[in-house]
């Protein structure tokens, strides 16, 4: 019997994530009278299978009569222990930073152009389904310079993983700019963004810190 209740064992990863998106847009506190339970359960879980996917328990054989000492059930689990570690995938290689090509010294060097980041045509999406987009490819994404995770209409300022929850303080651009506190997905705080958004984001991360929302 599966331990997973949204997530098969058989999954891949992005498989897993790609599942994972299509529940939140199911299941969004927005969408399902439920006080944002059932989008908590999936988060959890979807931690829990990850952490399970990503180091398998191992399988060790139930004592037998034909072993002669405790040395063999010993044996047996290191035995065990060896053959997950040889089926194991390697770990994935950080992406190092291309060569930066060295500024002749009577030239100045100039800042580059802020990248843009171009999107295909296609159907036009809802502002809450391009908001759920953006997060979790935010969440997916390299921090920048700041330890900010940056993509499209979504900031994510502070992440912070406590047992079976995650933190995380966003900021949101577009026609409706706020700043929000996340519970492993689910907002929990909300409040408009304005220009002050200097000290509106140190505000919001001291409160996600001290979880005083």
């Amino acid at each position: 019997m599966s331990p997973f209740t949204y997530f098969a064992e058989t999954l891949t990863e992005d498989e897993a994530k790609k599942l994972r998106k299509r529940l939140a847009l199911q299941y969004h506190p927005d969408v399902a009278d439920d006080g944002g339970a059932t989008m908590r359960n999936i988060n959890t879980e979807f931690e829990r299978w990850l952490e399970w996917k990503l180091n398998p328990p191992i399988l060790v054989p139930a004592p037998t009569s034909n072993w002669a000492s405790p040395e063999d059930w010993w044996s047996a689990i290191a035995n065990a222990s060896h053959q997950k570690a040889a089926t194991q995938p390697p770990p994935r290689p950080t992406p190092s930073p291309p060569p930066q090509a060295a500024t002749p010294p009577s030239q100045a060097a100039t800042p580059p152009p802020p990248l843009r980041r171009s999107r295909s045509a296609g159907p036009s999406r809802s502002a809450t389904q391009r908001e759920m987009d953006d997060y979790f490819a935010a969440q997916n994404t390299y921090p920048d310079s700041h330890g900010h995770r940056v993509f499209g209409i979504v900031t994510i300022l502070y992440t912070a993983y406590l047992t079976g929850l995650t933190i995380e303080a966003l900021e949101i651009r577009g026609s409706n700019p706020r700043h929000q506190i996340r519970e492993s997905g689910t907002v929990v705080y909300e409040r408009p963004a304005t220009r002050a958004w200097q000290a509106e984001r140190r505000d919001l991360i001291a409160r996600a810190t001290a979880r005083n929302y």
